[in-house]
């Protein structure tokens, strides 16, 4: 088996367990990770163990072309900031500190989504624009079957944007090389809109991150 054949092995497992995580952190055993929180260092914990697996160095993906990926996230983020301004309105009346705290969640729930999704599925395999593509897909697949398992998101409509939304981000981040694009607007996205939560209407609001 190739060194390449093995990372795609060992991304699927990845996948799986992170799968049945999702579905035994609710039980009695696992209610310390049931923390949205707790869950993300968990699964950050999951992902570190692939890259050590695999024999991957993620950190890679944040230092070349990082200054190329820097400016495209940020200009991502002022598109993010055009399309959801009246939640930037509604974000900027919030306390401050609660603002703040926002952030860094925010950036930890992207950091650990964007090494699994967008590096472990996409940046791997990344080598021609057309594998990249079916990288992507790919890649949003899971994370379309990720959303419904972890969120309990059954909506069509919004399975569909997130799987177009996550074809877009495979390729912006296989294209570039780099992690730091996807990153940064996904924080961005994050903090403007809140992360999803299962059975409820999302939001502009900086402390999302609850139970």
């Amino acid at each position: 088996m190739s060194g390449l054949a093995a990372q795609h092995l060992a991304a699927v497992v990845l996948f799986v367990v992170l799968l049945l995580f999702e579905r035994l952190r609710r039980s009695p055993a696992l209610s310390p990770v049931r923390h949205p929180m707790f869950a993300y260092l968990a699964r950050g914990a999951l992902a570190a163990v692939y890259f050590a697996f695999a024999g991957i160095d993620p950190l890679r993906w944040l230092t070349a072309t990082a200054a190329t990926g820097v400016l495209i996230g940020v200009a991502l983020t002022a598109l993010i900031a055009i399309v959801r301004r009246r939640d930037l309105a509604t974000l900027a009346a919030s306390d401050p500190a609660m603002l703040v705290q926002a952030t860094y969640l925010a950036f930890i729930v992207s950091v650990v989504e964007e090494l699994i999704f967008r590096g472990a599925f996409v940046l791997v395999a990344a080598g021609t624009p057309l594998i990249t593509l079916l990288a992507s897909v790919g890649s949003a697949i899971a994370y379309v079957v990720w959303r419904a398992v972890t969120y309990r998101d059954r909506d069509p409509r919004s399975l569909a944007v997130v799987f177009g939304t996550n074809v877009a981000a495979g390729m912006v981040a296989g294209l570039s090389q780099s992690l730091w694009p996807t990153v940064i607007a996904h924080a961005a996205y994050v903090v403007v809109a809140g992360p999803p939560r299962a059975g409820a209407k999302r939001r502009a609001t900086p402390s999302a991150f609850r139970p």
